[in-house]
């Protein structure tokens, strides 16, 4: 039925070809004298396939930062503090800044050396 659809779907005048999503919009809002879906097949898999990533890239780098986060000196490190560091990690690279550039906020650097820094030992339950 699709490839039947894909036949007949350039025999129709459409208003907006320009844009992708309101063309598509405008193929799956078309009804026949019946009120029935004129491509009732082809316009959700194109919608579909619209809302697919056009590549893995930022999966690929997020596996890749946290290859070297994580390597083999670091073996040991727990969840947490690789989280910490991968979110620092890309909230600096968001920010268009290097870890040289950024200020550490001031009642962060009270905290550096008490004991309120960090009073909770429980472990964090999720995974990555």
């Amino acid at each position: 039925m699709i490839s039947r659809d894909s036949r007949q779907i350039h025999l129709l005048k459409w208003t907006d070809t320009k844009n992708t999503k309101k063309n598509w919009n405008e193929v799956l809002n078309l009804k026949d004298a019946q009120g029935e879906s004129r491509f009732e097949e082809l316009a959700p898999f194109a919608n579909n396939l619209l809302i697919l990533p056009h590549s893995n890239a930022d999966v690929e780098r997020l596996f890749s930062s946290m290859n070297f986060i994580k390597n083999k000196q670091r073996s040991r490190m727990k969840i947490n503090l690789q989280t910490a560091i991968l979110r620092i990690r890309c909230g600096l690279r968001l920010e268009g800044k290097c870890c040289y550039e950024y200020e550490i906020p001031l009642n962060i650097l009270k905290q550096i050396g008490t004991k309120d820094k960090n009073d909770s030992s429980e472990e964090d339950d999720f995974i990555l």
